[in-house]
């Protein structure tokens, strides 16, 4: 991962500006962002690129990004620097981002564990 957009995801991750959700990227309803939505809310800072509400009947109360409401989009991983693209749920020890983050893990937990393993 390059070092500088892990320390920006770590900054955001710790920084109280995002409400923490589960199960999907970024949830419509209450504005909830799981850990891997917030590193995606960052590539649309920085990129321009736009969250899209709805689109998968699978996926209601939701916002896609690049396609995606659950994972990392090809697109984020490619700017986050990540090798592994046959992941799209970056490995941090023995779980995985999304699965830390939806067994309650807090943001600053996860920080710890982004800074640890990636």
């Amino acid at each position: 991962m390059i070092k500088e957009i892990k320390e920006k995801w770590l900054a955001a991750l710790r920084s109280g500006e995002y409400k923490q959700g589960r199960k999907v990227l970024r949830n419509i309803e209450n504005n909830t962002f799981c850990c891997l939505g917030v590193l995606c809310d960052l590539h649309s800072k920085e990129t321009g690129e736009k969250w899209i509400a709805g689109g998968d009947f699978r996926f209601e109360g939701s916002y896609s990004y690049l396609g995606t409401h659950t994972c990392l989009p090809d697109g984020v991983m490619i700017w986050a620097g990540f090798t592994d693209f046959c992941n799209c749920n970056p490995n941090l020890g023995a779980e995985s981002a999304s699965q830390c983050n939806d067994n309650g893990q807090d943001f600053n937990t996860i920080a710890d564990k982004i800074k640890k393993y990636l």
